[in-house]
């Protein structure tokens, strides 16, 4: 009998994630180098410290910019909002750029934030309509479920 419901799960588990995975995104985390350099200049008057910022070249992109955080999120709307958490995007003077599964780029603005319940909310302009998760009520839930 345990070995049934063991199954049972593990195909329940396997259908949602083969559900949910199109509207899971990457959030990735960018700043300019320059504004990296100061923040450690800065953190090294305050301690006293000389500190120098060693990033290789091949993590610079064109723009000057460094990949220095990432998360993950989902998108509640076809037209491109996205739910995230509030410690993806903290990262002061950055700027947010969400990758899809089908590996597509988008540059995203944060539209609003609660650091309360560690929660985001980012827009994105696809040109195409994405896949949303549908968001359930979770009222009636079991610990566990």
């Amino acid at each position: 009998m345990q070995k049934n419901n063991m199954k049972k799960e593990k195909s329940q588990i396997i259908s949602t994630i083969k559900k949910v995975m199109p509207s899971v995104v990457s959030v990735i985390v960018l700043r300019n180098i320059s504004d990296i350099k100061k923040d450690v200049l800065y953190m090294s008057k305050k301690k006293g410290k000389k500190m120098k910022v060693a990033i290789p070249d091949e993590k610079i992109d064109i723009n000057g910019m460094v990949q220095v955080g990432g998360g993950s999120g989902f998108v509640v709307d076809k037209s491109g909002i996205i739910l995230t958490n509030k410690h993806v995007i903290n990262e002061p003077n950055a700027s947010y750029t969400v990758t899809t599964l089908n590996e597509k780029k988008y540059d995203a603005e944060i539209i609003a934030s609660d650091p309360i319940n560690d929660l985001s909310v980012l827009r994105i302009n696809p040109q195409e309509k994405l896949k949303s998760v549908a968001l359930g009520d979770s009222k009636n839930l079991e610990l566990g479920q």
